[in-house]
């Protein structure tokens, strides 16, 4: 029922009246003018909306970002996960309603969980604060849905659209230790362990380079963020790239040197050392060695990528070897930096050589990018498995074309006070086309028809392959893991993925053993209009102008540093068995063909038979990657294997991982 407003006042000029109550409905206004005469006739009618006392809805209630503070990250999953992908905690953001009401500010939120997601709300928890986002909320049912409001002195507002979130049957082994990191797998070491800690380097995805401490017994870690480095190879563009992690070397005085740098730096080889030793909290000011080296070693150039130093304790040198340039000159170099003696190294960057170079005579390996993994024995030898270039460069063609793998190693004559370079067999080479200040077996050139310095460990014509590991055996002879994949024609050739071993026998490499007789699922996942899709064969998708995915990227796998006859894989665990090759090319929460478990393999028969030992992680969520195992260097059994576990989808800006360890299985 409408209403008059009428108010008596006895003198002029009043042409307003406050304080006039509203109720839930029905507030229509419409005003008389009143004189000794009598009224006037009525105003026109105004309706006025009640202004409620409590806020309005809050919005964009999600998963917290992919990437904290960024809005252009590929990596959109059409299904939500959570950021502990095992005791299944989410975290929540959203924001901030457009109004708090008349009662008053924003006081704090609550959270709200549902079974069905339109009855049966339940609070889950008051945030106490205005913060628009919490953190470990628990999920203990397969699925749950989330809704949150605003509260303010008037009451609980209007409620958030409503998340969905699922939760997981996943178990692991092992323990967490860092939010927010990844590494490649050509920067080494990327974990030692010394004085009964694990130190652990890592880029994440805001693109800042640092190092993790683990107190191995109670796995209680630390952190520090090394460098900011996302912006150095160009402040226009932010460099978020799993390849920047940091190197980490103990030195003998027990501090810790980081070596780290963006993919391809511009600037050189970075690094940062500790203060005191075992103690990361204080680190001495960036070092680059970063010199012009257009004169006496024209070969070694700008940019750096893939640090990994190596220490020859005979000889008091860091051996350190890295990939220079880009193509079509980008060979792998190495130096020799005197540390016996000196607090700082005495080597710099122009003292660098060629190590390995790609024949650049022959089509189509020529002008390549080795890519290469080492081992130190502890004493005056470092040994090398690598590629005679990139799996995605070679083997494209569809003509039978691939990448070979190789071995040879370094060892240091201490009465010659120099580095010698041997075949598998133990055979010096020379190159006869070195000259000048090199030393007379560099640059390392493999030719894959003809025969090459370097000793062949697998021949790429056919089925091309990519390094992952090197470990010295019991028996003081080199062990290899790499990948295989069938060539075919483009870039869509990357099928029937295998994990293989082989061993040097003392006279030739053994036949290579493919460890779990099964295809390997790649490890990335290309995002096509907000759908995660994973199978061999992908190719590479663009999303935002990011490239996303190398689909010869597999889970990866390791020797345990310590013990050589066990290996650790990601595995492709298949949930429907009719298909024990690929992910279907569907929205894995409807359809999940397989999941990427990490696993620990052990060998027996010289390598000829393997059995699995134990799965350390299980029932993973399809869309939760278990990347890239590393068995921390002289590991005391309390932290055997370190990896990074969450959404990946390639190696620029599309990551969400956490680092994860787990102890030795007879531990």
């Amino acid at each position: 029922m409408h209403c008059d407003a009428i108010a008596f006042v006895n003198s002029v000029n009043i042409n307003s009246v406050r304080g006039v109550s509203l109720s839930g409905s029905g507030n229509n206004f419409r005003v008389r003018a009143i004189n000794i005469i009598g009224s006037s006739y009525n105003s026109s009618t105004m309706s006025v909306t009640p202004t409620s006392g409590t806020p309005t809805a809050p919005t964009s209630l999600d998963i917290r970002s992919f990437t904290p503070g960024r809005t252009d990250s590929p990596l959109n999953l059409p299904y939500y996960t959570f950021t502990d992908t095992v005791s299944n905690k989410c975290h929540l953001e959203w924001k901030a309603p457009a109004s708090s009401g008349s009662g008053g500010a924003i006081t704090s939120y609550l959270i709200e969980s549902s079974v069905d997601g339109t009855s049966g709300w339940t609070t889950v928890r008051n945030t106490g604060n205005t913060n628009k986002e919490v953190y470990n909320i628990t999920i203990d049912i397969e699925e749950v849905y989330f809704r949150v409001s605003a509260i303010n002195a008037s009451g609980v507002g209007t409620p958030s659209n409503v998340l969905t979130v699922k939760g997981s049957t996943s178990t692991c082994e092992g323990t967490m230790v860092r939010q927010n990191g990844v590494w490649t797998f050509f920067t080494n070491p990327r974990a030692v362990c010394y004085g009964g800690n694990t130190y652990i380097g890592w880029v994440d995805n805001r693109g800042v380079v640092g190092i993790t401490k683990v107190n191995n017994t109670t796995k209680e870690s630390t952190h520090f963020d090394l460098d900011d480095i996302s912006n150095i190879a160009d402040p226009d563009r932010a460099e978020m790239n799993d390849h920047d992690n940091a190197a980490v070397f103990i030195k003998s005085d027990g501090r810790i040197t980081c070596y780290y740098g963006v993919h391809n730096d511009p600037g050189g080889i970075r690094s940062r050392t500790t203060i005191y030793p075992e103690d990361i909290t204080e680190w001495s000011t960036a070092i680059v060695y970063s010199p012009a080296n257009t004169g006496s070693n024209p070969n070694v150039n700008l940019p750096t990528c893939y640090s990994n130093p190596r220490l020859l304790e005979d000889a008091g040198m860091l051996l350190y070897h890295f990939r220079t340039g880009t193509p079509p000159k980008a060979p792998h170099a190495i130096l020799f930096a005197n540390i016996q003696n000196t607090p700082n190294f005495t080597a710099f960057y122009s003292d660098a050589l060629p190590l390995i170079e790609s024949e650049n005579t022959l089509h189509p390996w020529g002008n390549q990018r080795p890519y290469v993994q080492s081992v130190v024995n502890g004493k005056n030898r470092v040994d090398f498995l690598f590629t005679d270039g990139h799996p995605g460069d070679l083997g494209t063609k569809g003509d039978g074309n691939g990448t070979s793998l190789y071995h040879f190693y370094v060892e240091w004559d201490k009465a010659a006070n120099k580095a010698r370079y041997y075949t598998s067999a133990g055979v010096e080479m020379v190159n006869p086309s070195a000259t000048g200040a090199q030393s007379p077996s560099l640059p390392i050139r493999p030719k894959h028809h003809q025969g090459s310095d370097p000793t062949m460990v697998w021949n790429g014509v056919n089925v091309r392959s990519w390094a992952w590991d090197i470990v010295i055996g019991f028996d003081d002879k080199p062990c290899v893991l790499f990948t295989t994949y069938d060539n075919g024609a483009g870039s869509f050739g990357y099928t029937n993925q295998r994990y293989m071993f082989s061993r040097w026998d003392g006279t030739a490499w053994t036949t290579p053993v493919d460890i779990t007789g099964a295809n390997v699922v790649p490890s990335t996942q290309t995002i096509v209009r907000g759908v995660a899709v994973s199978s061999p064969g992908m190719g590479t998708k663009r999303v935002n102008g990011f490239t996303l995915d190398e689909p010869c990227y597999t889970g990866g796998c390791c020797f345990d540093a310590n013990n050589p006859n066990i290996v650790y894989l990601v595995n492709t665990v298949v949930q429907n068995s009719t298909n024990n090759s690929d992910f279907l090319s569907t929205d894995p929460t409807t359809d999940p063909t397989g999941t990427r478990e990490l696993q620990e393999w052990r060998i027996s028969n010289d390598g000829l038979t393997w059995s699995k030992v134990r799965d350390i992680t299980t029932n993973s969520l399809p869309n939760i990657i278990n990347g890239r195992p590393y068995s921390p260097k002289n590991h005391d059994g309390k932290i055997a294997v370190v990896w990074w576990r969450g959404p990946y989808a390639g190696w620029k800006r599309c990551f969400n991982t956490n680092i994860w360890c787990a102890p030795a299985s007879d531990s």
